[in-house]
C-alpha cells in the first residue's frame, strides 16, 4: 500500500459532526489572507483540497454559509451548527472539489503546508524560512501537488 492508511477521520470540536477522507488529498496549503486570519483568529488557515467524492460526513450535518473570497469567487463553508468549527469549504470555481480544514483531522501530526499563499498579509514569522510562498495564489499549482504526492506516498 502506498500513502497514508485511509480513511482519515476527523470532526468538529464538540464531536457532533464527523467525517472521513476516503481518497488522497491534492496538497496541504496555508492561506495568510486577512479573511482566513479573522475567520480562524490565528495567523493563517490550512486547506487540504481533494475530490469531493472522496470525502463523506458520517455523523451530523454541517451548516452551510456562503461567502465571497478575496479573489471574488463564491465559496460554501461547512460548519458544525453547535460549536461552529469550520470543517470544509466548497469553492464554486472548482466544482467537484472540497477543501477540508486539516486541523479538524483526528491525526494532525503529519501535516506540513507545502505552499503558503497570500503571503502579502502574513504575520511576521508565520511563514517558515525557505517555504514556498506567494503574494497571492501561484499561477501553477502542479509543482506543489507533485511535492505533496511525494510526501503522501512516502508515508
Amino acid at each position: 500500500m502506498v500513502g497514508r492508511p485511509l480513511p482519515l477521520t476527523g470532526g468538529c470540536l464538540c464531536g457532533a459532526v464527523r467525517y472521513e477522507v476516503r481518497g488522497a488529498p491534492f496538497l496541504v496549503a496555508a492561506c495568510h489572507c486577512r479573511d482566513c486570519q479573522k475567520r480562524t483568529s490565528s495567523a493563517f488557515s490550512m486547506n487540504m483540497p481533494m475530490r469531493e467524492r472522496d470525502f463523506a460526513f458520517v455523523a451530523g450535518a454541517p451548516r452551510e454559509i456562503v461567502r465571497t473570497t478575496p479573489s471574488g469567487s463564491t465559496t460554501i463553508h461547512l460548519y458544525c451548527n453547535d460549536c461552529m468549527s469550520r470543517i470544509a469549504s466548497k469553492p464554486q470555481r472548482t466544482p467537484g472539489q472540497i477543501g477540508v480544514r486539516p486541523g479538524t483531522l483526528d491525526d494532525t501530526g503529519w501535516l506540513v503546508p507545502i505552499v503558503h499563499i497570500y503571503a502579502r498579509s502574513a504575520l511576521k514569522g508565520a511563514i517558515p524560512p525557505g517555504a514556498a510562498a506567494f503574494e497571492t495564489d501561484p499561477t501553477d499549482w502542479m509543482p506543489f501537488v507533485a511535492a505533496f504526492a511525494k510526501t503522501w506516498n512516502a508515508a
